[in-house]
């Protein structure tokens, strides 16, 4: 929970108003492993923005590192 709060709080405070979470976070289990989140980019500040939330390399090590989930911006998303 704590990396989803870290990220959404620095989403919300680049400006970002709509987040969609998906993965095992909404599931049935008990406890959930991690979690995926897609963002709108409209009104986002990229200067306010962590640039973690920018690579969207295979896997997203990077955010997984800092953040213990994925996030995809609605146009880099692909169902």
């Amino acid at each position: 929970m704590r990396g989803l709060k870290a990220s959404l709080e620095n989403l919300r405070d680049a400006g970002c108003r709509t987040v969609y979470i998906d993965g095992s976070f909404v599931t049935h289990k008990a406890i959930p492993n991690d979690y995926n989140a897609c963002w709108e980019e409209t009104g986002v500040d990229p200067v306010l923005l962590d640039p973690v939330l920018l690579i969207f390399d295979p896997g997203r090590v990077a955010q997984k590192a800092k953040y213990i989930g994925e996030h995809l911006t609605s146009t880099t998303y692909r169902y």
